[in-house]
């Protein structure tokens, strides 16, 4: 089937496929080899691929439940792969549904073949996974925006016939009807229809903007799990600080009567601020968004800067001063008005869009940015630096950012506007404009957009942060310094010097980035003779001599040095355990780079990573 774990070559997602190796000013050295992605897609053939990403699946819920997590994987009953769909007899493939472009169940949901498949996909769900705990079915989210629009109905079919085949065959395992923000909009109708013991849960609408939905409240004798997004989903690249809307509500679904909430995430740290709130506010009510970032300013910051990061911190949540989605208004039926501006389910940097950021916003970004400077400067250890600097460093790329979409939404404007008057005969007019009101615009915005990615660059951490940035390169840098200039070569027949000799410029790597080291994964739990393998990224100038991983279990004096192989460019990697013999222990990794030893995490051994 057309389906599979994505990486950085793939063709979906808005994602052209392209070599890590050509990605500019200096971005190829933070990958190993010339595809970003998980082991599990790299096979033969469509059928080793999903094999392999199932065995992935199914060790990653088995550690989970080691860790006392209840687990649950969920599938789209209303839709299959167009490879299914085109085997399906023609009785179940009504004339008004033909491919892709649907509206609600692409098949027939009442028909016996509907209802053989949906057998089938739960028994190999539950063979394939026999630790899951909840087997979740969700309205897919073309039906979800289908029905905002129209007001389809949903049918209860396929959730009593999950539900009875559980029953059947695997009474333990919980059902859990689910969806996009829109499904809440049937719960009514379902909860009449449904047993009491299926669970009903949904994303909140508008993409986690608009609040949980009141039919929560409604639902009386049934476990109800809202799903608020911790992240801005149409923001993938932009930094995440949404505690006073979690906060808002987190007090909704305790109001409703909900008995869970799930937060949903793609990414890690730069999440961390509303995840972690999420987890303290549910085991104290009392919390307010306030009291949490003056919490979490502390494992920021040293107690001297951590009020003002804070305050600086809350301001920006609070009054909405970073770029977002959410424009802070809403619509006739009462949605929140999204605006995207670096979605990373779908094309990026989409300056052909109707809009461009709000002058407010790119102001008060700029202060607030002023504001974070000031406090990573007035950092005294190395540690400290690293942690403020993460942080300042989101809006270190959003600044330049901003200004670069509005300099592209310009010049996107003006290649519209030359379109239209070569359309009326007017090309050598056209060409004129392109020329004098073009050019200078794309001479603004090239620096922009390397100011932008080197921000980025030098605070990337996670492996989130190299998902993050290979999707930088592949959209943003695509589209702005090739893609615009293509626009203008077709109408200049050849680019001004000036521009090559500038693109030039602005695609080379920084000389004065100064070397890094630093772990995109860091394990913290191994399990008696377990063992995992971790990697070493060190980006930028000099070259790379010894690395080695640093161990020591809780009491011992001395240090166990281990060597790590260089994976590919500047990644090493080593393997961790296993550590038998205390329950605690702690690492580190050192390396040699152009004569200066460098450690992560920084200060060490001072600090170091922690590891039960």
């Amino acid at each position: 089937h057309l389906a599979f774990l994505d990486q950085s070559a793939s063709h979906r997602w808005g994602y052209l496929p392209q070599r890590t190796s050509r990605y500019t000013l200096g971005g190829a050295q933070f990958y190993a080899g010339e595809t970003f992605a998980s082991d599990a897609t790299l096979g033969r053939d469509p059928w080793e691929i999903a094999e392999r990403t199932e065995a992935l699946l199914a060790r990653s819920l088995a550690y989970a439940r080691k860790l006392g997590l209840a687990v649950g994987i969920g599938f789209e009953p209303y839709q299959i792969p167009d490879e299914i769909w085109r085997a399906l007899p023609p009785e179940v493939k009504p004339e008004q549904l033909p491919g892709r472009q649907t509206r609600g169940a692409r098949f027939d949901i009442e028909s016996v073949t509907a209802k053989k498949m949906l057998e089938t996909r739960l028994a190999q769900l539950l063979e394939a996974y026999p630790e899951v705990d909840h087997v979740w079915l969700w309205e897919d989210e073309g039906a979800n925006w289908e029905s905002r629009r129209t007001g389809i109905p949903i049918s209860a079919t396929p959730f009593q016939t999950a539900y009875d085949f559980l029953r059947r065959h695997a009474p333990a395992k919980r059902l859990v009807v689910a969806g996009w923000g829109g499904v809440a909009r049937h719960f009514a109708d379902l909860d009449k229809r449904l047993p009491k013991d299926v669970v009903f849960s949904c994303l909140s609408d508008s993409l986690g903007w608009d609040p949980i939905h009141e039919v929560f409240g409604k639902l009386e004798g049934r476990q109800r799990w809202p799903i608020p997004w911790l992240e801005d989903d149409p923001g993938m690249w932009l930094a995440q600080f949404h505690v006073n809307r979690f906060h808002k509500d987190l007090n909704l679904a305790a109001g409703y009567g909900c008995q869970g909430m799930i937060g949903i995430h793609w990414r890690h740290r730069i999440v961390d601020p509303t995840a972690g709130f999420q987890a303290r506010f549910s085991w104290d009510q009392t919390l307010t968004p306030e009291a949490y970032y003056r919490a979490y300013a502390r494992t920021q910051a040293a107690p001297d800067r951590a009020g003002k990061l804070a305050a600086t911190l809350e301001d920006a949540d609070r009054n909405r001063k970073l770029l977002s989605t959410f424009t802070g208004e809403t619509d006739k039926d009462g949605h929140s008005v999204t605006r995207a501006f670096s979605g990373d389910y779908n094309e990026a940097f989409t300056i052909w869009s109707n809009y461009q950021p709000d002058p407010r916003v790119a102001a008060t970004q700029r202060e607030t940015l002023d504001v974070l400077r000031g406090i990573a400067r007035g950092a005294k250890t190395a540690f400290e630096k690293e942690r403020l600097a993460y942080l300042a460093g989101h809006v270190e790329f959003m600044v330049p950012y901003t200004e670069a979409w509005t300099l592209a939404h310009g010049l996107h404007q003006v290649l519209a506007r030359a379109g239209k008057l070569k359309k009326d005969g007017q090309a050598g007019q056209a060409r004129e404009m392109v020329k004098n009101d073009g050019v200078p615009l794309w001479l603004k915005l090239a620096p922009q957009v390397r100011a932008a990615m080197l921000a980025f660059q030098q605070i990337v951490a996670t492996r989130n942060d190299l998902g993050t940035l290979a999707s930088m390169h592949n959209k943003f840098v695509r589209i702005a310094l090739v893609r615009l200039r293509l626009s203008l070569q077709e109408w200049l027949g050849e680019l001004p010097p000036e521009t090559e000799k500038l693109l030039e410029e602005v695609t080379g790597p920084d000389a004065s980035t100064p070397v890094r080291l630093f772990l995109p994964t860091r394990p913290t739990l191994l399990g008696k003779d377990e063992r995992v393998r971790i990697l070493i990224v060190a980006p930028g100038g000099g070259t790379v001599g010894a690395v080695t991983l640093h161990t020591r279990l809780r009491g011992a004096g001395k240090w166990t040095e281990s060597p790590a192989s260089l994976l590919g460019r500047r990644t090493y990697q080593t393997v961790l355990g296993p550590l038998d013999g205390a329950e605690l222990a702690e690492y580190y990794v050192s390396a040699d780079i152009g004569g200066a030893k460098l450690t992560a995490p920084l200060d060490a051994p001072v600090n170091t990573y922690g590891l039960t």
